[in-house]
């Protein structure tokens, strides 16, 4: 059996932007320069060394439970799913994502009702959890983790604001847990990097939790 989690709002802080420095260094009245930052380079390469290692620990905690995954990607398109499949170890484990970046998408691909959109936003808990499901309904996954929300720039066409990410994870024993977080408004990729690393700490807890199944990929 799975352990379900409640729903859970984060709200982490906004970076503070070195006011000192521009992409092209500004000029100083003396006529030198500064350089521009390396910190958002060097702070995107540590996120990404980070999400790869979770991802490598996810993929080892399902094989060690005999577990299979799938994803089920909106605002992520595809990133969780790469993530996974790069990790060692991934063919035995990881069947495959899908991508429903639309809301014709998600009701071809994964079966959410057109109606529950209408009602509830394509990025909603309602929606994520219909994701899930979805997931496991329509691949030999134990575990699918999805993702929907607003990646930005602007926020969507029903005003969810940029940010905004729903990540549900469920499990084919019929158990859900969802999650939700507002990221605020950030970068595209910072945004992403962000709701993968959410939906990466989601997902592992969920397999740290769960007993032993498993349907390995063809």
């Amino acid at each position: 059996m799975l352990l379900t989690t409640g729903a859970q709002t984060f709200h982490p802080p906004v970076s503070a932007r070195n006011s000192n420095t521009t992409s092209m260094g500004e000029a100083r009245r003396d006529g030198t320069r500064l350089l521009p930052s390396r910190r958002p380079q060097a702070s995107g390469r540590r996120m990404k060394s980070s999400l790869a290692q979770l991802a490598e620990a996810v993929i080892k905690e399902a094989q060690a439970r005999h577990l299979t995954l799938a994803t089920v990607e909106s605002c992520t398109a595809g990133a969780l799913g790469l993530l996974l499949a790069d990790a060692p170890g991934a063919s035995s484990v990881f069947h495959g994502s899908f991508i429903v970046y639309t809301k014709a998408n998600k009701t071809v691909a994964v079966g959410v009702s057109p109606a529950l959109i209408e009602a509830h936003t394509a990025v909603s808990r309602e929606v994520v959890e219909a994701m899930a499901r979805g997931g496991i309904a329509r691949s030999p996954a134990d575990i699918a983790i999805a993702i929907t929300g607003v990646a930005g720039p602007e926020p969507d066409e029903d005003g969810n604001p940029v940010g905004l990410v729903h990540i549900a994870v469920a499990s084919s024993d019929g158990h859900l847990s969802h999650r939700e977080a507002n990221f605020g408004a950030r970068s595209r990729e910072a945004s992403r990097a962000l709701t993968l690393d959410a939906a990466l700490r989601l997902v592992e807890t969920i397999i740290l939790a769960s007993q032993n199944r498993r349907h390995p990929p063809a």
